[in-house]
């Protein structure tokens, strides 16, 4: 069934009418086929707990149980306005007139039923949507719209370590919001209003559930770079520390012992060496990143980095021992400009004005307003 069909005999009726003449539409021609269809939905719908019959807060309109059980079963045989408007008449032998008030609430009260009609079946075709078809996202969007009641065109997922998104819409962008955004009704309701200036239609956990997957499968991926996710933080501020700090190549002469003592990066047998500490502090005093020592090695960790033992002597022959950490991956710090002190390192999205900190595991007091 089309939205046409819906939609049409809407104009009669008219506000100024106080009385509506209803003999035209009691003459309505309805098809034996559609009338056979007519009656085997009413079986259907009253064998079963239909929850699309819906209640009316119309003023001047109560509607008995077989009513709306003729109005639903008549929108699933394919009937358009007119027709139910007929069926409705002959059931309550309005004739030859009925008020105009009355019919206006009625014919409300169709475009309501229908609506969550359409949207139960546009949930239902959303479940079994065959999501390897090139048409994927395209028919997403469709159902998406039909489902909130708003037309989408669009949704924007901006890649990093805690991805964001971004609803396209007729009446605009919304801002950026975050995953548990999305999987909040309540949250994303609030965030759709913004820009639409409309509540969105009731929907259940499980439809939403449904509805909040089926927005990041249909979403773009926008890739806003390396930099923005975990692993190239990690690597801009090695990148950056071994630039302020050039390693030096390690001699066998005792210079392990003058690294040891001034806690500075160095090279041995090709592969770059530093200490936790001294990137720690440095970080803190020129990164102005919060995070702890044992969070900065959870980071070092999951890029790569590995926690080793330099062996060296101490200046009275004696042997020891020091903690250093080795980058496996070849950094090459060229491919990093030094970070600016002056700038926060907090994530900036696209035409939002926020940034992504809800999430992070570590951020920058710029980023805090710290």
């Amino acid at each position: 069934m089309s939205n046409s069909s819906i939609a049409s005999g809407t104009s009669i009726y008219t506000a100024s009418s106080e009385q509506f003449p209803t003999d035209d539409l009691i003459r309505q021609p309805i098809s034996s086929e559609k009338m056979l269809r007519f009656h085997n939905e009413r079986e259907r719908i009253a064998a079963g707990n239909v929850h699309e019959l819906g209640r009316t807060a119309k003023p001047d309109l109560e509607l008995t149980m077989a009513e709306r059980m003729s109005v639903l079963a008549g929108l699933r045989s394919g009937f358009d306005k007119k027709e139910i408007c007929a069926i409705f008449i002959r059931q309550r032998d309005l004739r030859p007139t009925m008020p105009s008030a009355l019919l206006r609430h009625f014919m409300a009260y169709v475009d309501d039923v229908y609506r969550e009609l359409y949207r139960q079946i546009s949930i239902s075709k959303l479940r079994n949507l065959d999501r390897s078809g090139a048409s994927f996202k395209a028919e997403t969007l469709s159902l998406l719209s039909a489902i909130l009641s708003i037309e989408i065109v669009r949704i924007n997922c901006y890649k990093s370590e805690h991805p964001v998104y971004e609803i396209e819409t007729n009446k605009g962008k919304t801002s950026t919001f975050g995953t548990k955004f999305l999987f909040s009704f309540g949250k994303f309701e609030q965030i759709v209003a913004d820009t639409t200036q409309r509540h969105l239609p009731p929907l259940d956990k499980s439809a939403y559930r449904d509805v909040a997957q089926a927005f990041m499968d249909a979403s773009e991926i926008v890739d806003l770079g390396a930099e923005v996710t975990r692993d190239g933080k990690v690597d801009q501020w090695l990148a950056s520390y071994l630039i302020e700090f050039p390693p030096q190549e390690l001699g066998k002469d005792g210079s392990m012992l003058a690294r040891v003592e001034d806690r500075r990066p160095y090279l041995q047998d090709g592969a770059t060496y530093f200490f936790l500490q001294e990137l720690h502090r440095w970080l803190l005093q020129s990164q102005r990143a919060k995070l702890s020592l044992s969070a900065l090695a959870g980071e070092l960790t999951s890029r790569g980095c590995i926690r080793d033992a330099a062996r060296y002597y101490q200046a009275d022959g004696s042997r020891s021992s020091v903690s250093v950490w080795r980058i496996v991956d070849s950094l090459d710090s060229d491919d990093f400009a030094p970070t600016d002190d002056s700038e926060s390192s907090a994530i900036q999205y696209p035409d939002s004005g926020q940034t992504d900190s809800q999430d992070e595991p570590f951020q920058s007091e710029g980023s805090s307003g710290a």
